[in-house]
């Protein structure tokens, strides 16, 4: 008579007690998931063993791990989530698709299960589940991110307050810690940070890309943004990426008082004692930009230069710029231009002061 011997492993063996109350075999090449969380996924409940099942003792290479588990992961989730929710820019109402708190137990797990711990940064790159406090989702991959303003293993930072406000006003979104938990590594790395000035003027940027950003002359918002974001040190490796980005944003005041954004256009600071008549149509042919000198630049850099913008002499004007076209004046403009060249730069030349 043949003895039965007592199995080495129980693959192969109807053992497996799934969430689902159902009794199956375990089969080494679709293990399920050993997690206090498997009550979060009603879709997959057959993925994940039984939650009374977790008290016994147990070997772990029996189940997946953290080595062995992405593709049993994205089958879950794809079960679960709204097709929605899956891309690379997303950005979606979060109670059009989760209802009551599922998505802070979701987060409970990413949290605190080890598997979906583990794969955090994956599962925020192709899902949707960054929760705003505006109630809006994104997922790691948008080009617009989810700011962060404080986070709960730091102190406060009251000197952000202002800026955080104008931000907000502007529709920048900022991270829902309640939900979101913050603090975890894979955000923190991610995710711009209040106290990183280069971030968030990236973050900035891609904004103004979405809704254009504008500012009245005069508003004491502008000069707040400007005061915080005069912490870049422009003229450093990283600040020549910041130059580029600002200067794409509409923060500078030009020679006639509206507020622009100077891309790639060459810039220049109006000097003193350069009469403007006629110049918006010899800058309109020359497709050139001149600030003013106490303009906003001064708030953010010391010198022009930083900025890519060039300061010019009052000579330097009329030389590379009004004399060339001066036939696109009027009469009456040429006759302003030749009078104050004879009454103010000529009694200055003498003077040595141009």
């Amino acid at each position: 008579e043949k003895q039965m011997e007592f199995p080495s492993s129980p693959f192969g063996c109807p053992l497996l007690l799934t969430a689902d109350s159902m009794l199956r075999v375990f089969d080494e090449k679709s293990k399920v998931f050993a997690s206090e969380y498997s009550e979060n996924f009603q879709s997959s409940l057959e993925k994940f063993l039984r939650h009374d099942m977790l008290e016994l003792n147990y070997v772990k290479s029996y189940f997946l791990t953290t080595e062995d588990s992405k593709e049993a992961l994205c089958s879950v989730l794809n079960d679960e989530m709204p097709e929605e929710l899956c891309g690379c820019e997303v950005v979606v109402q979060a109670n059009q698709y989760f209802v009551g708190d599922w998505l802070k137990k979701l987060w409970d797990c990413l949290r605190n299960d080890p598997i979906f711990c583990h794969h955090l940064p994956f599962i925020l790159e192709n899902w949707a589940l960054l929760l705003t406090e505006e109630n809006e989702l994104y997922s790691l991959k948008s080009s617009l991110l989810p700011l962060i303003s404080v986070l709960r293993s730091e102190s406060t930072y009251p000197q952000y307050s202002a800026v955080i406000e104008v931000l907000k006003r502007l529709g920048m979104p900022f991270l829902n810690q309640a939900v979101v938990e913050a603090d975890q590594e894979c955000v923190k790395g991610k995710c711009p940070h209040i106290t990183s000035c280069h971030e968030t003027l990236l973050n900035l940027v891609h904004l103004h890309t979405k809704i254009d950003i504008s500012f009245k002359q005069g508003d004491p918002s502008l000069d707040t943004l400007i005061g915080y974001l005069s912490e870049i040190h422009f003229r450093s490796c990283e600040g020549h990426q910041s130059v580029t980005r600002i200067r794409q944003l509409p923060f500078f005041e030009d020679v006639n008082g509206q507020l622009t954004a100077l891309g790639d256009k060459k810039t220049f600071v109006w000097p003193y004692n350069v009469d403007d008549s006629g110049h918006d149509r010899w800058m309109k042919t020359e497709n050139v930009i001149f600030l003013k000198m106490q303009g906003s630049w001064k708030k953010l850099v010391s010198s022009p230069s930083d900025l890519r913008v060039e300061g010019l002499s009052s000579e330097d004007v009329y030389v590379r710029f009004i004399f060339p076209h001066f036939k696109l004046l009027s009469k009456e403009e040429r006759y302003k231009q030749l009078q104050h060249i004879r009454d103010i730069l000529f009694f200055l030349s003498r003077q040595g002061v141009v």
